[in-house]
């Protein structure tokens, strides 16, 4: 028998998977479908690299705006109530390059993204053996899986820069900001309870910091992943990763429809 294209290609080496992966996936996953050496690795150590980038630029851009917020109350403020709740005047927070919190934050990211990883192989294994194929491996699926999260990899990437750039933190992901504005609002020296969000919100909002274009494009490179590793047709791909990315979903709304006030990424 001959070999297949995907046998009889020389190995690739990680940038030129990368940039199939954003150039042309469908033929880059059926290669990856029949290599050896699937890089998965390679995507994890991207994936640390870009949330350090991005913890970094949203704490500087976080602190700058908590200063300004409380420079500009201290400057609303008269003489004798600067002096009884002052002293002095606020001072400009260092920005540190990489704090303790934001170590932890990139850790923490980086073992979800791992578990994520792990439970959608598992569930894309399942399902492509009850759609009718069963030759491909847990590990291959992992593989697969692993370099569909490129697109996450960008907007961390991208986020950064623009957060560097321009200062200012980005406290709304996807299309949340269109339900609930997470930006801290300014301070006043009246207090006043803050207005909570109905439950609905809560979960609208939840639902639509999840939807991005980048989201979008991880849905599609995983339907052509399965559907290359797996020889599943277009529809059964399709079916088997909305059914999958649903149960996902339902499980990140379990906090704000419970009442918690932030939900699991995934």
């Amino acid at each position: 028998m001959g070999q297949t294209n995907a046998d009889a290609e020389k190995p690739r080496n990680p940038l030129r998977v990368l940039l199939g992966v954003l150039i042309k996936p469908r033929s880059t996953f059926v290669y990856l479908s029949g290599a050896r050496r699937r890089w998965w690795w390679v995507v994890a150590l991207l994936m640390v690299v870009a949330s350090a980038a991005y913890g970094i630029a949203y704490s500087k851009a976080d602190l700058r705006l908590s200063y300004q917020r409380q420079l500009e109350f201290y400057e609303g403020l008269s003489e004798a109530e600067r002096s009884m709740m002052y002293g002095e005047p606020p001072m400009e927070p260092q920005a540190s390059t990489f704090t303790l919190s934001t170590a932890i934050g990139v850790g923490g990211r980086t073992l979800g993204t791992l578990v994520t990883w792990l439970i959608w192989a598992g569930l894309l294994y399942l399902a492509s053996t009850f759609l009718g194929q069963n030759r491909a491996s847990f590990g291959a699926f992992f593989g697969i899986v692993a370099w569909t999260w490129i697109p996450y990899v960008i907007r961390n990437v991208v986020q950064a820069v623009a957060m560097s750039v321009t200062g200012s933190a980005i406290y709304n992901q996807g299309l949340s900001g269109l339900v609930i504005d997470k930006t801290p609002a300014p301070i006043t020296n009246v207090w006043q309870p803050p207005i909570q969000p109905g439950r609905g919100d809560q979960v609208l909002a939840a639902f639509l910091g999840r939807v991005d274009v980048y989201m979008n494009r991880n849905l599609v490179l995983i339907v052509l992943g399965v559907a290359a590793l797996s020889h599943l047709s277009g529809k059964k791909a399709l079916l088997g990763t909305l059914v999958i990315w649903l149960v996902f979903m339902l499980i990140s709304l379990i906090p704000a429809l419970t009442g918690l006030n932030q939900g699991i990424r995934f």
